[in-house]
């Protein structure tokens, strides 16, 4: 697969993802096979053109990003303004409420994470939307 392809995959799977879960933005990172540390590919979804080229490339490994990364167990917040780890967000990018993190796995190994915010309808991104996503 070249990396169009995979490209048009990721973005595949972060739009069903946020239309499965009504979440109104998603990201897919997709850690780079060298270093586990690394993003390659940064996918988003939902967010205007302009709001992508304002947050800029791929984002810092820190914050709540980087808790994911160090342990690699998905998580919900019912409200990211609150969450003492939510750092690092560039300007321009939408503020946040409900959020779920999730890491997503080959086998054993951990090959990127899934973020969703913002559920459209207006209620919080509930362990069973987890389970919608998990195989």
């Amino acid at each position: 697969m070249d990396a169009t392809d995979l490209d048009g995959l990721l973005r595949h799977i972060v739009q069903v993802a946020c239309r499965m879960t009504s979440a109104r933005y998603g990201a897919l990172v997709v850690l780079a096979e060298d270093d586990r540390e690394r993003i390659s590919h940064f996918i988003t979804h939902g967010l205007s053109e302009k709001q992508r080229r304002a947050i800029g490339g791929h984002p810092a490994c820190e914050g709540l990003l980087g808790r994911l990364m160090r342990r690699p167990v998905g998580f919900r917040l019912d409200d990211v303004t609150k969450e003492p780890d939510a750092t690092g967000f560039p300007a321009g990018h939408p503020v946040m409420h409900t959020f779920l993190a999730m890491p997503i796995r080959i086998g054993s190994t951990v090959f990127g994470h899934l973020y969703l915010t913002e559920r459209e309808r207006n209620t919080l991104l509930v362990t069973r939307t987890r389970k919608r996503l998990t195989p």
